[in-house]
């Protein structure tokens, strides 16, 4: 079966299935960055754990995400991708809610 394709007005992207459309990311999802934390302010026995853009670098005693959200480093390569809340995610993290 041969699909019927439509230019999708992006010239990066070219051509997709007729039956798809193209919008802005924006329209669907709310992309914040997180938070500078020194480290000087880290808990060793911190109930939040604090987030960069590895993973967990440390732990704190509050949060700045508090709601479940899609949460990746915002510098370098792009690595894991975690589904987190009530964590400090810090100024190298975004958080992406859908």
């Amino acid at each position: 079966m041969v699909r019927k394709m439509k230019d999708s007005g992006i010239e990066w992207i070219g051509e997709i299935p007729e039956e798809w459309r193209v919008a802005q990311l924006k329209r669907f999802v709310s992309i914040i960055s997180g938070e500078y934390l020194e480290k000087n302010k880290f808990i060793d026995n911190g109930n939040i754990d604090v987030i960069g853009a590895n993973g967990k670098i440390g732990s704190y005693n509050k949060s700045n995400l508090n709601k479940k959200s899609i949460v990746t480093g915002r510098v370098g390569t792009i690595g894991t991708l975690y589904i987190r809340e009530n964590v400090w995610i810090t100024d190298n993290v975004l958080s992406i809610d859908v």
